[in-house]
């Protein structure tokens, strides 16, 4: 029994270290547009930071987040966004790009669906809202796992 609760812990640790430790290099990924094309790493504009927002529509935090980036917007300019989420619906995922993103033209925003949540793949075991922050050399910076500070968010991108 005791060998037993020391796998156990082995385990959560492993997935716990996992969670907190994305990926050094942008990882090759592969998640669908809203037009049904794949986006890829490739598909990234180059030479430029760019924030991953793992993100349900209907979720509190989610919007909360997006709220407080776009209060503070002018902050993310040379920045690219790329919004996944599970969703597979594209008039939710459309209501809330609208709702919480309309009329955002700089930075760059880039809705994408993971319904397989291949993102845990890529990236390691995450929930929403996670934001994940790669520097222009697509080094990973910072990983935000609550409602972070449009301040701070933008900071992680220098």
């Amino acid at each position: 029994m005791k060998y037993l609760f020391v796998l156990l812990f082995v385990f959560l640790t492993t997935l716990s270290v996992q969670a907190q430790n994305p990926p050094a290099d942008l990882p090759a990924f592969k998640f669908t547009g809203l037009d049904g094309k794949p986006f890829t790493r490739e598909s990234l504009k180059p030479g430029i930071p760019t924030i991953f927002f793992y993100f349900d529509p209907g979720c509190d935090h989610c919007q909360a987040q997006s709220k407080l980036i776009k209060a503070e917007i002018n902050k993310f300019t040379g920045t690219q966004f790329v919004f996944i989420t599970m969703e597979e619906d594209n008039a939710k995922i459309k209501e809330f790009q609208q709702k919480f993103w309309g009329g955002v033209t700089n930075p760059s925003l880039t809705f994408t669906k993971d319904p397989m949540l291949d993102i845990d793949k890529y990236f390691g075991r995450c929930e929403v809202p996670t934001l994940f922050v790669y520097d222009k050399n697509r080094k990973f910076k910072k990983v935000f796992r609550k409602e972070a500070p449009a301040a701070e968010l933008s900071a992680a991108t220098k």
